[in-house]
C-alpha cells in the first residue's frame, strides 16, 4: 500500500515529465496531459491545476491500494475573510464567507465519511501562502494536511533562495499562530521545482512557545 506522501511524490514526478505545447513530446510521460502555450508571450502556462489533476489520477489507481475517498473544492467548516472592498487584507477566521479546499481526503468509519487530510496546491507565488496555511492549520483541529507548492526556478538549490522560501513559510505560520491562538492541525509542506525536479519535504513542523521551526525531511 502506498503512503499518501508517496502518492503525492509520484504525481509530482509525472508533472515534471509531461510535455509542453512548444516542445517535442517527452517519451517518458505516462499521462496524455501537456502544458498549453500562453496566447501573449507564447511561453508555457503552468498552473496548480495540472498538479491537482495528476494527484487525483494517481489517487484513482487501484494498484496503489489505499482506502481514501475524496472531494474537490470542498467547502470549509469555518468562514474566512481574505479581502474587503475588493482589496486584499490579512487573512482571518470568523468573518466573510466559506472558503474551499482544493482536495479533501476522507476515511470511511462505520459507513460514514470523516475528513482526514486537507490538500492545497499552489503554483508559483510564495507570498500568498498565508491564506492557505490559515485554512490548513485551523479549519479542523487534529488532521494531517498538505501544502504542495510547485515553482519554476533555476536556482532553488542555492542556499539563499531556499532559505528565503522557508522564511516566508515560517513567518506566515508564526503570524497566524500568534493571532489565532487555537489548536492546529499537523502540516506537511512539499516544495517542488518543476524546472529541475528538485523536491523538498518539510514535515513534523515543530511549534514551541508560539514559534515555528521548519525542518526538511526525506521520505
Amino acid at each position: 500500500m502506498k503512503t499518501l506522501e508517496k502518492i503525492i511524490v509520484d504525481s509530482l514526478i509525472e508533472l515534471k515529465n509531461i510535455s509542453h505545447e512548444n516542445s517535442i513530446a517527452n517519451k517518458n510521460q505516462k499521462s496524455n496531459l501537456i502544458f498549453p502555450r500562453a496566447r501573449l508571450n507564447k511561453a508555457s502556462r503552468i498552473s496548480e491545476q495540472e498538479a491537482r489533476f495528476l494527484f487525483i489520477r494517481e489517487l484513482e489507481k487501484k494498484e496503489n491500494k489505499h482506502s481514501f475517498y475524496y472531494s474537490i473544492e470542498t467547502p470549509t467548516c469555518n468562514i474566512y475573510q481574505f479581502s474587503q472592498g475588493g482589496k486584499k487584507i490579512e487573512p482571518k477566521i470568523g468573518e466573510g464567507q466559506s472558503a474551499s479546499i482544493d482536495v479533501t481526503l476522507y476515511s470511511k468509519i462505520e459507513e460514514r465519511f470523516h475528513r482526514k487530510h486537507l490538500i492545497e496546491f499552489k503554483q508559483g507565488n510564495i507570498n500568498t501562502c498565508k491564506k492557505d496555511f490559515l485554512k490548513l492549520l485551523f479549519d479542523i483541529n487534529g488532521l494531517h494536511n498538505f501544502y504542495i507548492n510547485v515553482i519554476n526556478r533555476e536556482n532553488l538549490s542555492k542556499r539563499k533562495t531556499l532559505e528565503s522560501i522557508i522564511n516566508k513559510y515560517q513567518n506566515a505560520i508564526n503570524d497566524l499562530i500568534k493571532k489565532e491562538q487555537k489548536d492546529i492541525s499537523k502540516l506537511t509542506i512539499i516544495l517542488f521545482n518543476i524546472n529541475d525536479g528538485d523536491l523538498r519535504i518539510f514535515k513534523e513542523i515543530d511549534i514551541r512557545n508560539g514559534k515555528v521551526k521548519i525542518e526538511e525531511n526525506n521520505l
